[in-house]
């Protein structure tokens, strides 16, 4: 499964900045783990809206199974920002083969 894994992504992870007037934390995104092995696949496309302009793509990213990654996540690659929505172990003979977590990406236009 390594071998299939010829691409690299960011996995950001939000994190806590300080307080706002209120006292209320505030977040911001972080990257957790750069330069990871990945690959990625689109599993499809759909338009929302009243005018049907905002392109939703689905995707599929494909990690080594050690990697750490929470559907709280987001993902980056190359210019584009994906949200994680599930995260599913996939077993082979000898355990956790690789994870196949399920993407959403946003295009407006």
């Amino acid at each position: 499964m390594r071998n299939l894994l010829s691409q690299t992504c960011t996995i950001q992870r939000e994190t806590a900045t300080g307080a706002d007037a209120h006292n209320m934390p505030t977040y911001t995104w972080a990257n957790y783990a750069t330069g990871v092995a990945c690959r990625l696949q689109s599993a499809r496309a759909r338009y929302e809206g009243d005018d049907m302009q905002g392109a939703i793509g689905e995707f599929t990213l494909f990690l080594g199974p050690d990697q750490d990654i929470t559907i709280s996540d987001r993902v980056v690659f190359g210019s584009r920002t994906f949200e994680v929505e599930d995260v599913n172990e996939v077993y082979g003979l000898s355990g956790v083969n690789h994870l196949e977590v399920a993407l959403r990406g946003v295009e407006i236009g």
